[in-house]
C-alpha cells in the first residue's frame, strides 16, 4: 500500500491546527506541491550568481471525505485566524517545517457538498527546516587534572599565546560530533549562567560573547539564514539585546556544515540544529 505522508499545520502560536491525509481530510496530490522547489538566480556578463531559494506560492488541494459541516467550515477559519493576525503559522511534513499564510482558496463542486478545494500559501521564507536539540553539561571522559597545559591559547605562528583565547584549558576540554545532510545550516545556541565570556568551538572557529551571564540567566545566539541575534535571557523570560558585546573578530554567526566539531569547557548548554533545505526530505 502507498504511504502518504500526513501533514501538519500548525497555527501562529505553535498549536496543531489540521492533519492532513488523515480523515477527514486528504491531499488530493499527496503533498500538494510542497516537494517542488525553486532556484532564482542573478546573470550578469555571462555569469551566473547569487543563487537564491526563489519558490514563495505552494498551491495544494484538499478533499473532505465527511457529512459534518463543521469539518467544512475549520478548513477556512483554521487558516483565516493567522492571516488577521498578521503572523504566520508553519506546515510540518516528516518534522521539516515551512513557515507561511494560506491566502487564497478556490472550491470546486461536483455535487452538493462534493468538491475540492484548492489553496495557495505563501511562505514567508522560502526554505524548509528541521531541528534538534543537543544538550551538553560541560563534563566529559577523562575528567580533569587541574593542570594548566599552556594551551589556553591556540598557536599561530608555531607560538605558544599568540593566538585566540580558547576561555578553559585543553585539560577541561570536550568534544562531540555533530552530522547532518546538506549545507547552509543555522543553530540556535543556548548557554545556562554562571558563565565569564562564555566561549564554545564549532569546527575550530570560537562562538563567543564578551558578557557575564549569572545564575538563572541564559545566553541565546542564533545564526539561522538571514536572522542573526545575541540576547540574554533573564529570570522571568525577560530579554535584552547583547549582540553589541559579541566577538567581533570571530564572528559568532557561522553555518554549519555535512560533519561538525563541537569543542567546550565547563559550561552548560544546548545546541539546536537547524537543517536548511528546498523541499522536506522523504526520511
Amino acid at each position: 500500500m502507498e504511504r502518504l505522508d500526513k501533514v501538519y499545520y500548525y497555527n501562529r502560536k505553535g498549536a496543531l491546527a489540521l492533519t492532513v491525509n488523515e480523515y477527514p481530510y486528504f491531499m488530493v496530490q499527496k503533498t500538494g506541491e510542497f516537494k517542488d522547489h525553486l532556484w532564482e538566480y542573478d546573470y550578469q556578463f555571462g555569469v551566473y550568481k547569487s543563487f537564491r531559494r526563489g519558490k514563495k506560492s505552494y498551491p495544494f488541494s484538499i478533499v473532505i471525505a465527511s457529512d459534518d459541516l463543521k469539518d467544512y467550515d475549520a478548513l477556512c477559519d483554521i487558516f483565516d485566524e493567522d492571516v488577521l493576525a498578521g503572523e504566520p503559522g508553519y506546515f510540518m511534513i516528516n518534522g521539516w517545517r515551512l513557515d507561511c499564510m494560506v491566502l487564497q482558496a478556490t472550491h470546486e463542486f461536483y455535487g452538493t457538498r462534493d468538491f475540492v478545494i484548492k489553496f495557495e500559501a505563501l511562505a514567508t521564507n522560502p526554505v524548509w527546516t528541521r531541528q534538534q536539540t543537543h544538550t551538553y553539561n560541560g563534563t566529559g571522559s577523562g575528567g580533569s587534572s587541574g593542570e594548566d597545559l599552556g594551551r589556553n591559547y591556540s598557536f599561530r605562528d608555531d607560538i605558544l599565546g599568540r593566538g585566540y583565547d580558547y576561555g578553559y584549558d585543553e585539560a577541561d576540554s570536550h568534544y562531540a560530533i555533530l552530522n547532518m545532510p546538506g549545507s547552509d545550516n543555522g543553530y540556535e545556541l543556548i548557554i545556562y549562567g554562571p558563565a565569564i565570556n562564555p566561549t564554545i568551538y564549532i569546527n575550530n572557529k570560537p562562538i563567543r560573547v564578551n558578557v557575564t551571564i549569572s545564575e538563572g540567566e541564559k545566553l541565546r545566539i542564533v545564526s539561522n539564514g538571514a536572522t542573526k541575534t545575541i540576547d540574554i535571557i533573564q529570570p522571568g523570560n525577560i530579554t535584552e539585546s547583547a549582540f553589541v558585546y559579541r566577538d567581533k573578530e570571530n564572528s559568532p554567526f557561522l553555518t554549519l556544515g555535512k560533519s561538525n566539531e563541537i569543542t567546550y569547557g565547563a559550561l552548560r548548554f544546548e545546541l539546536t540544529t537547524i537543517e536548511r533545505r528546498s523541499e522536506p526530505a522523504w526520511i
